[in-house]
């Protein structure tokens, strides 16, 4: 008897969530060709509705305070004659306190890209990832993404922006963007990311590297800031 008491209770609790993100979802106009991703007993399926807003807050590219608050401060010193850089003294503690190695990653079973098994990125930065990822994998999973594999995800890298000696700190050195399939995804060209995939990653906070406009396209760029 008891248990029959408690599958009617889990039943009624699982009936009135779907009841109330059914009532919640029709407050929302449809806009055509968007994704709205919910969870629905721990997993996501896919409607048509407008993404979901980013609640977590982002540094400004160009804000040094807002970066170094979110991401903290690698304190990387330049190398003269070299657009690499070397560690400071608070690398390693930078390290301890901002990165993490991020293991098997949703979808590591589903696409071919080794960095999705062992990633080493910014804490600050990987919620937004898994959330892209569980995205991905659904989509995948629903045929709307057939033919197309992340077979390279790269994101940690000391450096400046372009490899030039006299740049600013790349995002990729704070663990704070990725690079997603370059080869076929080079600086200049229009790239073969599909714009679902895309539009995913924008969704969840990142900002595409194919956007830009007063540089050089880099399709395969994908930060986490705005």
């Amino acid at each position: 008897m008891l248990t029959l008491v408690k599958e009617l209770v889990n039943y009624l609790t699982r009936w009135l969530k779907r009841y109330e993100a059914h009532a919640e979802h029709k407050q929302l106009a449809p806009v055509k060709d968007k994704f709205w991703f919910e969870r629905d007993d721990g997993s996501f399926r896919i409607a048509r509705w407008r993404p979901e807003s980013q609640p977590r807050v982002q540094p400004m590219r160009t804000n040094w305070s807002q970066i170094v608050t979110t991401f903290g401060n690698p304190d990387w010193r330049g190398i003269k004659g070299s657009a690499l850089l070397k560690a400071g003294p608070g690398t390693r503690k930078w390290k301890r306190n901002h990165m993490t190695l991020a293991k098997n990653l949703p979808g590591h079973d589903v696409f071919s890209a080794r960095g999705l098994k062992k990633l080493y990125i910014n804490k600050a930065v990987l919620p937004s990832l898994v959330e892209v990822m569980r995205r991905l994998v659904m989509l995948k999973q629903a045929g709307l993404l057939p033919g197309w594999d992340l077979h390279t995800l790269q994101c940690f890298n000391p450096r400046r922006v372009g490899y030039q000696e006299w740049s600013n700190w790349s995002a990729h050195a704070y663990g704070a963007a990725l690079d997603i399939n370059p080869s076929t995804n080079g600086r200049g060209i229009r790239g073969t990311i599909p714009r679902l995939v895309v539009d995913v990653f924008k969704s969840c906070g990142f900002i595409w590297g194919g956007d830009f406009k007063s540089v050089e396209t880099d399709p395969m760029h994908l930060a986490w800031w705005r």
